[in-house]
């Protein structure tokens, strides 16, 4: 089970996660609403689901999984059973889940990096620093604030990583997200990878998150904005 303490259950009183990011206080270019758009930890197994679900609608469509009948995706089951696991959803107005990403702290199982860039983990790991691992970043295609979506779980995560006392976190990407993970979060690449055996064989980039080098850019930070972001990591969630 992931983090089996306190509950957080979303209320009509919660402020909402903005602005975030110095995107505009009402609607994005494209006409979408903010004002109900939230960041929060799963609850449910119903939202677990959920998360599964957007996973593959998300992989599949770009090519990262093959199309199955259950319509779900679930990688590294193993990873979802570690109370080390937590798992970010973003809602919308309708309280859909529309984003979501996962954070693992280390442990004795391991982490995601593991199956694929083993031997680069561990150096990592020799480093002697609290480390952790994100994964399963994936968000909506129908929704039309998605470059918030990305932003708001990007933002989620580091608050949580800081939280946690995390002082370095691996990632893998592919190449084509290489850049922004650079660029949004001065994250630095320290190996590639051809064939992902979890990701349908697909080629990755694995990245380092360090909290003494790669903070958040000041550009992109609101800092009035970070007691909600608090507020979201803040216990523990999903029985």
């Amino acid at each position: 089970m992931i983090n089996t303490s306190t509950s957080i259950q979303p209320t009509a009183t919660s402020r909402p996660l903005w602005p975030v990011y110095g995107f505009p206080k009402q609607k994005t270019r494209h006409g979408a609403r903010l004002s109900s758009i939230s960041v929060r930890k799963v609850c449910t197994k119903a939202e677990m689901d959920e998360v599964y679900r957007l996973t593959y609608e998300t992989y599949a469509a770009s090519g990262y999984c093959e199309k199955n009948i259950s319509k779900r995706l679930i990688h590294y089951p193993h990873l979802d059973k570690l109370p080390e696991t937590t798992v970010f959803i973003v809602l919308d107005h309708e309280q859909r889940v529309v984003g979501t990403c996962s954070t693992t702290l280390d442990n004795d199982t391991g982490l995601h990096v593991d199956e694929d860039f083993k031997a680069d983990t561990d150096r990592v790991r020799a480093e002697g620093k609290r480390l952790a691992a994100s994964w399963r970043i994936a968000t909506s295609s129908q929704n039309r604030a998605g470059v918030l979506v990305v932003k708001m779980l990007i933002n989620s995560q580091v608050e949580f990583w800081k939280k946690s006392g995390v002082q370095t976190c691996l990632m893998t990407f592919s190449p084509k997200h290489e850049s922004f993970y650079q660029r949004y979060l001065n994250c630095e690449t320290i190996s590639t990878f051809e064939s992902l055996k979890s990701i349908n064989n697909t080629e990755a980039v694995l990245m380092r998150w360090d909290v003494e080098r790669c903070r958040l850019k000041q550009k992109y930070a609101v800092p009035h904005a970070l007691p909600d972001v608090r507020q979201a990591v803040a216990g523990r969630a999903y029985v």
